[in-house]
């Protein structure tokens, strides 16, 4: 039991002291752990000038300092991960080959073409006679001449031939009658069409497949036509009168004005040996 003293301040009295009785302590709380955030960095104080008496000291510190060459560096290893060193050179290289190629090409697209023409080949000229027979069972008539190139200088070169080949056959008939189927030069108009050398000579051919035999003159050699240069047919059929031969002319179905009696001769005119169809 305490007694308060006199002044004031407890005095503790024998006897058994009490027992205290223990209190439960807390459970600890986990604490929060605080946020992870950036470190202040430290302010930077004043810079402390150096000091007279400091500067002789430094430099024969740095002086007595030993001089430390500088350490080169290590070269590490030329790939350490990534892409071989195989592909590498693999993908380089391809590059390099598709440029090229690139290259080339451009310059093929890009360079002038030169065509080369060939000369064209001459032509040959195929000249064809027709050998038919006389009806007087002489010898063979050289007629129908033709050629697989239809140009006027050919034509009027076959035209010139037929002439010198019928010459003596025409020759034969001097004095004769004979059935004259055409007469036409170079201008001639006549059933629509204005004749050329190779019409002359087509339609000549025309008259030797359907009348043959047929022979061809020059009319500048014969003095019984009134004009000269023109190709005269006619039919080496000779007769003693002009009648006779235009009754032929009748029997082939021809008009008066594609046949009538003619003979030959190198004298006389025109009138006196032309015996037109009435």
């Amino acid at each position: 039991m305490v007694r308060p003293t006199p002044a004031g301040a407890p005095v503790r009295t024998r006897g058994p002291a009490p027992v205290a009785t223990p209190m439960p302590s807390p459970m600890p709380s986990p604490m929060p752990s605080p946020m992870p955030g950036p470190m202040p960095s430290p302010m930077p104080g004043p810079m402390r000038a150096p000091m007279p008496s400091d500067i002789p000291a430094r430099v024969a510190a740095r002086a007595a300092a030993p001089v430390v060459a500088p350490v080169a560096p290590v070269p590490g290893p030329a790939h350490r991960s990534g892409t071989p060193t195989w592909m590498g050179w693999t993908v380089a290289v391809a590059g390099l080959l598709v440029a090229g190629l690139l290259v080339a090409v451009g310059v093929l697209v890009l360079r002038p073409t030169t065509v080369t023409v060939a000369a064209p080949a001459p032509v040959s000229t195929t000249t064809t006679r027709t050998v038919v027979p006389t009806v007087t069972g002489g010898p063979g008539d050289l007629s129908g001449y033709r050629s697989s190139t239809d140009t006027e200088a050919t034509s009027t070169s076959l035209l010139s031939e037929a002439t010198d080949a019928n010459r003596g056959q025409v020759e034969a008939l001097v004095g004769s009658w004979v059935p004259q189927l055409s007469s036409k030069r170079v201008g001639t108009v006549a059933d629509g069409i204005t004749y050329d050398s190779t019409d002359i000579l087509s339609h000549y051919n025309q008259l030797s497949d359907r009348y043959g035999p047929v022979l061809l003159l020059d009319s500048t050699d014969w003095p019984v036509f009134r004009e000269g240069g023109y190709w005269v047919v006619v039919a080496a059929q000779p007769f003693a009168t002009a009648d006779q031969a235009n009754a032929w002319c009748s029997a082939q179905g021809l008009s008066a004005d594609d046949c009538f009696a003619k003979r030959l001769a190198h004298t006389g005119s025109s009138a006196d040996n032309t015996e037109p169809r009435g």
